[in-house]
């Protein structure tokens, strides 16, 4: 993954995606900023109110592999924080 961190002063979590070809999907999300950034749970639960309230149901079909991917990420670098906006 790729952290950028061009959401200064964001205030809302947001979500978009691009299919690039049948089996390719480019997912990014951004979060409001925070100083000591954010644990992976709460970057789940920021991606879930985002999914649940602002998002079609041709988004929602990215929400498990959104998930797993976090995940994968989580094991192997332990407890990460991420800040800014993070591309997959």
């Amino acid at each position: 993954y790729k952290i950028f961190d061009d959401l200064k002063g964001n205030t809302d979590p947001w979500i978009v995606h691009k299919q690039l070809s049948p089996n390719c999907t480019v997912i990014k999300f951004g979060y409001p900023e925070k100083p000591d950034g954010y644990t992976i749970s709460q970057v789940f639960q920021l991606l879930e109110e985002s999914l649940a309230n602002k998002l079609d149901d041709d988004y929602k079909q990215f929400d498990a592999s959104m998930r797993r991917t976090l995940e994968a990420v989580a094991r192997n670098g332990a407890e990460n924080v991420f800040s800014g906006s993070d591309s997959f």
